[in-house]
């Protein structure tokens, strides 16, 4: 128990100090960035957006009141928002994504990316182009802060996605774009916020390691798999299912991404089911134990996910999201406890799960490949279900090898799963 005390110390000094980085300019922030979210444009709500510019929006002391930064798919809704208004003096736009045609007058725009982001460089240009610049090259600025119309596109160096966004050069980006617009301003700051940030989440991690030793060693069940039926099964419904869904599925919701989600979840889950088929020897109600599904939901949504919300992205949903996270939790869940029996299968156990997973995210990337104007937004989900399966997944997997309990972790890691879903993928339909 000492270990484990110490590290809790240890996690409690790290968050009292990256509060005290983070909370410096939140006043400021607030005022910033709180009325563009009372503006909705076309039928798509604006999603949450990211926790590092909504807490440092002014980024070292720099004040834009009238300036929005956003990151990723929200870069298209707050472009749309920009070319509706006439209020906005600039624009700023991390890892930028938008078929939106900017207006003539619209105003200073910035675009960062980073430098593996290939194909969002490449969209970034096609954006100045429609502006009817020829041939836009990074790191050149056209028109002019003067007349309201600057714009300028950087790549950020050794940054992918999610890295962008906690690089000190992104900040140094922004802060100097923000003294062009207030020359007055001359101080910059850089705060060390993904330093600190590694160092919770490893902190928690480890944690999470040695409160698994507490609990009593319990092993598995056997279960009884036809391997060469779920290898067959697993090949052709990477095919059959985008196909299929393609032109019949069950709407649910009225957002493509979240919809098909539910509906592959559901279809993949019963053929599964139904033509493996999955048979246990041992009764499924001693599989299942109330106090570890409550601690694992205890400390992956309310540490974890507490971590997340207030430090890096809005994890927490409103209830204008919670039937989207109801229908999903129906289709997560019997995934990924099928994923968590089939990580207790004999040695192949291992290999069977991961392959599940690696057929949902080629399964998905052919329904994207198919549908790419109502489900590109999947391609985020990918992202999201692996970075998922590495974190969660993997916490799950190492409690379940000294107390196994499928059922239980099987039905928490489904609702964090739709609990992520729900969160992250913008809320966004054609």
């Amino acid at each position: 128990m000492l270990p484990t005390l110490i590290m809790v110390r240890i996690v409690r000094q790290v968050i009292n100090r990256l509060v005290t980085l983070l909370l410096i300019n939140l006043e400021s922030c607030i005022k910033c960035e709180d009325d563009i979210w009372k503006k909705f444009i076309s039928k798509n709500p604006l999603p949450k957006y990211s926790k590092l510019y909504q807490l440092d929006a002014s980024l070292g002391g720099i004040r834009c009141p009238k300036c929005r930064i956003m990151d990723s798919m929200a870069t298209d809704l707050i472009i749309r928002s920009a070319n509706s208004r006439d209020d906005i003096k600039s624009v700023i736009g991390i890892s930028t994504y938008s078929n939106e045609k900017l207006k003539n007058n619209f105003p200073n725009l910035l675009i960062l990316n980073g430098e593996w982001e290939s194909g969002l460089r490449k969209k970034s240009k096609d954006i100045l182009k429609n502006t009817g610049i020829n041939n836009p090259d990074e790191n050149t600025l056209y028109g002019s802060f003067k007349e309201g119309n600057a714009r300028l596109i950087k790549y950020i160096s050794a940054v992918d996605h999610v890295s962008i966004l906690y690089s000190s050069n992104t900040q140094r980006e922004i802060n100097k774009w923000l003294r062009l617009l207030n020359p007055h301003e001359t101080e910059i700051v850089v705060n060390k916020q993904g330093f600190w940030l590694l160092i919770i989440f490893l902190s928690l991690f480890f944690i999470f390691l040695l409160i698994v030793r507490i609990f009593p060693e319990k092993e598995v069940g056997k279960f009884d798999i036809n391997i060469y039926k779920f290898l067959l099964i697993n090949v052709l419904s990477i095919i059959f299912i985008p196909f299929l869904l393609k032109y019949f599925s069950i709407e649910f919701l009225v957002f493509p991404v979240h919809n098909y989600i539910i509906n592959h979840l559901l279809l993949l889950s019963i053929i599964i089911i139904t033509f493996t088929p999955l048979t246990y020897k041992l009764e499924f109600k001693k599989n299942f134990n109330f106090l570890v599904f409550v601690f694992l939901l205890f400390y992956f949504l309310g540490v974890f996910g507490l971590t997340l919300d207030k430090y890096v992205s809005s994890y927490f949903i409103g209830l204008n999201r919670a039937y989207i996270f109801l229908f999903l939790m129906f289709a997560c869940i019997p995934f990924y406890i099928i994923l968590q029996i089939l990580y207790t299968f004999n040695k192949y156990g291992f290999y069977l799960a991961n392959l599940l997973k690696i057929n949902l995210i080629f399964a998905f990337s052919l329904s994207i490949f198919l549908n790419f104007q109502e489900l590109f937004l999947l391609s985020y989900s990918i992202l999201i279900f692996i970075i998922f399966s590495l974190v969660f997944g993997f916490l799950i997997n190492i409690l379940n090898k000294r107390h196994s309990n499928f059922l239980s972790s099987g039905i928490a890691n489904g609702v964090m799963l739709a609990w992520t879903f729900t969160s992250t993928i913008p809320i966004y339909r054609i």
